[in-house]
């Protein structure tokens, strides 16, 4: 039931900026000791590394959620983005950040889903909409849902975007 609430939310932040605008914005979830910590429950490969007592670099991590392109067709999408910079702790030169994975946050296991999840009105707020219209929306729903799970016609709207559900009352 989480899992439903929590993708259902992320859709609704979708549709919420779709309609505001397309303008890119991100905002960091993790940095490199939530990684290691394993907050995400999300395991990344380079962090398993065999020692090398001779080793004297190290990646550093950021994940993002984003609102960005996803694809060729300019589908815009809540995005998760990784972001990782090789650091040599002998050369006070640094490294490039490199992009290391990018996909649909709604594609991410849920463990990602609930982490990020909690920045989703921090996200709305940086991309310039008001995060207490949408927090309000979101408790909404989730009340909605709770008391009219019968199928009556608040049930089906329950789960459309706000320019859905009225557009679909006026023609019910």
């Amino acid at each position: 039931m989480e899992k439903e609430y929590i993708s259902a939310d992320i859709a609704d932040v979708e549709h919420y900026l779709d309609e505001l605008f397309q303008l890119p914005v991100g905002i960091c979830i993790a940095d490199t000791q939530d990684i290691v910590r394993d907050v995400l429950g999300y395991e990344i490969s380079d962090m398993r590394r065999e020692p090398d007592s001779d080793c004297r670099t190290a990646f550093q991590y950021v994940a993002r959620i984003e609102w960005a392109t996803w694809n060729e067709g300019g589908c815009w999408r809540l995005m998760y983005a990784l972001y990782r910079r090789e650091v040599d702790y002998r050369s006070a030169r640094l490294q490039r950040v490199e992009e290391a994975e990018r996909r649909p946050l709604l594609e991410m296991p849920i463990e990602v889903q609930r982490h990020a999840h909690h920045y989703l009105t921090q996200l709305v707020a940086a991309a310039g909409g008001e995060s207490q219209l949408l927090r309000g929306m979101m408790l909404m729903k989730h009340r909605r849902v709770a008391a009219t799970s019968d199928g009556s016609p608040a049930a089906r709207n329950a789960g459309c975007s706000p320019r859905q559900s009225v557009s679909q009352r006026g023609h019910g």
